[in-house]
């Protein structure tokens, strides 16, 4: 079967989206690829969600809803790969949006059993504030750079096309224990598994909502904080178990996913300062990775000064730190927005 002509599922994991859901589904039933299947996994939600997506569904015989309790994103989709049927699966968010050749964009290039890949833009309060793409040849030093140290390509799974045999066969799945980190985990273990390569399409056809009620965000300016967000640093520990997988001559990668390592702790650090969380614990095992990976992040000199100073105090004292945070978080909040997103 030729690629250009293959079933493609969309998987769409949505939890009280009746907000964005017709954006989303909207978006999917007018791609110039029609040989797509969406499958809707609705977790739990408690608002209009259903209602918006079976009306839908009346009106698209692709569209697929499976009505679950909720059990979160990760079991969402989880749920949608076992159901899918199709040579290849892309993962959409429910509060996302694709532009109408995405998929057809994708499936075109996409290797037998690799990954086809595309740019994304950033949509804050309904105004296009960024977008990411990479003009030019790409390799993979530098997908793995793009990926896990600057985000130009995102290391979440949506913005990609991947191999249903790849997936299957490998018995990928997200990791359902990790609520931070675990689309990341999942994409740097499809990348070790896949035999055939990867093709980068510089099209900006994703569009990325920065969602103030996101995992990643919530609770910060509420002076509370959800616990289940330290399990970012067992989703690094996980990208460390790959590093070590490496060889020799991949160097270049350990100091990729050290970067990244580090910088995940400092978003842990981050979120417990501004929701005036003190967890000694906590703050002893992010100083314990932070030195572990100080010189690999150090090497890759993206961050900014006071970030990179930050890094280099915790491996002295976290604890001082956190309280020169909470003198900074006290002159103004958006001073840590670069890293809270």
């Amino acid at each position: 079967m030729n690629s250009s002509t293959s079933l493609v599922s969309v998987i769409v994991p949505v939890y009280n989206g009746e907000k964005y859901i017709e954006d989303c589904i909207g978006s999917l039933i007018n791609q110039t690829y029609h040989n797509i299947e969406i499958i809707i996994v609705n977790d739990g939600s408690t608002d209009g969600t259903m209602q918006k997506c079976e009306k839908y569904k009346r009106e698209d015989s692709r569209i697929h809803i499976y009505d679950r309790r909720n059990h979160g994103v990760s079991a969402a989709r989880n749920y949608g790969i076992k159901a899918a049927k199709g040579r290849y699966i892309s993962f959409v968010d429910a509060d996302d949006y694709v532009g109408n050749d995405f998929i057809e964009n994708l499936v075109k290039v996409i290797p037998l059993h690799g990954i086809a890949i595309c740019g994304y833009k950033r949509l804050e309060d309904d105004r296009i504030t960024a977008e990411y793409k990479i003009e030019g040849s790409i390799d993979s030093k530098l997908l793995y750079k793009s990926i896990f140290t600057q985000n130009i390509i995102a290391c979440g799974c949506w913005n990609k096309l991947f191999s249903s045999d790849v997936i299957k066969n490998n018995k990928l799945h997200f990791n359902e224990k990790l609520y931070i980190g675990e689309d990341m985990v999942f994409l740097a273990e499809y990348l070790n598994d896949m035999p055939d390569g990867f093709v980068y399409i510089p099209k900006a056809s994703y569009v990325y909502r920065r969602n103030s009620q996101s995992a990643m965000q919530s609770g910060y300016y509420e002076n509370k904080f959800d616990t289940r967000k330290y399990t970012c640093l067992d989703a690094v520990d996980k990208l460390k178990n790959l590093c070590q997988k490496a060889q020799e001559e991949y160097i270049g990668l350990l100091r990729c996913f050290s970067y990244r390592i580090v910088r995940s702790c400092l978003w842990l650090l981050f979120q417990m300062i501004c929701s005036k969380n003190y967890e000694k614990k906590i703050l002893k095992e992010i100083k314990k990775r932070i030195r572990n990976n100080i010189r690999g992040y150090l090497h890759y000199n993206e961050g900014i000064k006071l970030e990179c100073a930050a890094a280099l105090f915790v491996c002295i004292s976290p604890t001082l730190v956190y309280l020169a945070g909470q003198i900074a978080f006290g002159y103004g909040a958006g001073l840590f927005d670069k890293y809270l997103n």
